[in-house]
């Protein structure tokens, strides 16, 4: 594994301008130096669909509920095929082995990130390369990405593009 770039910024509660147009920081909590990977969300209806799959007696891992989320889901996106997985890190990894990655390839990722994002690809075979995050976005720095491009690019690699 390799890091290319500085040390990871995070913003404070009270640091506003970190975090990018149009977001907000989670609000005050008795950790103010935790960062929440997902804060919850709920609209209101989930109890009922929790009762929908206890009555069904389908609760995991498959069942009507699943089936009517991947046709829902193909639909709304416009594709014809649907999977849904158990987390974003099996997903990861199914579209990583689709893509062909093993052995030799190197995946590039952002340095602010979790284990369960980047661990397919070293599943896989795959070398991990961290690439630090933009401070205003928090997302991967893209000029950073650039110049590991045109280093490797300058070393003799080749640059491929799986999709």
């Amino acid at each position: 594994m390799q890091l290319v770039g500085t040390v990871n910024h995070v913003a404070q509660e009270s640091d506003s301008s970190a975090v990018g147009p149009g977001a907000s920081i989670v609000p005050a909590c008795p950790h103010p130096s935790r960062i929440y990977l997902s804060p919850p969300h709920l609209s209101g209806e989930e109890l009922k669909f929790v009762q929908e799959a206890f009555a069904s007696n389908y609760i995991a891992p498959l069942g009507p509920m699943v089936d009517a989320f991947e046709r829902e889901f193909a639909a709304y996106t416009g594709i014809p095929y649907c999977l849904a997985l158990a987390s974003g890190t099996a997903a990861m990894h199914l579209a990583l082995r689709e893509l062909g990655v093993g052995p030799g390839d190197e995946v590039v990722a952002a340095s602010l990130t979790f284990i369960g994002s980047v661990s397919p690809a070293t599943f896989l075979g795959a070398s991990v390369v961290f690439l630090d995050s933009d401070r205003s976005t928090w997302t991967m720095d893209t000029d950073l990405l650039a110049e590991e491009w045109f280093t490797c690019i300058c070393a003799g690699c080749r640059i491929e593009s799986r999709t």
